[in-house]
């Protein structure tokens, strides 16, 4: 039943948009789109604060809402099947809506139907990771604490800095390796004393 309305509303969004035939036969696809794309995230668990109803209810709104979209942004000229450009955009549009409830969720808290911020989170585990590795990457060499910045924190690839540096890609990889081993002794040894009873 609310398949075949959304193939209505689409069939006539599609319409509305272009004489052309390849949009005005779109609407009758929809149900099967709808139903390769709903296979993808119909194993999702629902975000916090929605029923499995209401969220599969808000996810076939929103890809509805990206298959117009899609519909008026499409452009033969580029090759790309009406079709194909469609679903892919359907399942774009669900992901980020399913990503954006879960980091509401994770920040906020239901409170008298109300959303507050979370007080006085505890650190997250990055913080901690960061404040543990302070000690000993400052005892590291300048040059390899730069390499564990750039790969790790910048996110550059291991060819990346070899290209910077003028150096293989696996002398980069050999000294990453070495660097992370000198960091893992200096952990052991730096937990083993903290324990030690």
């Amino acid at each position: 039943m609310i398949d075949a309305q959304v193939g209505r509303r689409i069939e006539s969004e599609a319409s509305r948009l272009s004489a052309d035939e390849g949009f005005a036969r779109f609407g009758g696809r929809w149900g099967t789109i709808w139903s390769q794309c709903s296979r993808r995230f119909r194993v999702w668990r629902a975000p916090p604060r929605w029923s499995d109803r209401e969220w599969r209810d808000e996810a076939r709104a929103q890809g509805l809402a990206s298959a117009c979209q899609a519909l008026r942004d499409f452009d033969p000229s580029r090759g790309v099947p009406l079709e194909l450009f469609v679903r892919r955009r359907v399942l774009a549009g669900v992901l980020t809506l399913y990503r954006r409830e879960w980091s509401h969720a994770k920040h906020y808290r239901v409170a008298d139907d109300r959303f507050e911020p979370i007080p006085n989170e505890p650190p997250s585990s990055a913080a901690i990771a960061f404040e543990t590795l302070r000690e000993p990457l400052a005892e590291l060499t300048d040059r390899d604490r730069s390499l564990i910045e750039h790969l790790f924190w910048d996110g550059r690839t291991e060819s990346e800095i070899a290209a910077t540096l003028g150096i293989s890609q696996q002398a980069v990889s050999k000294r990453k390796r070495a660097v992370l081993a000198a960091l893992r002794r200096a952990l052991r040894k730096r937990i083993g004393a903290e324990f030690r009873l």
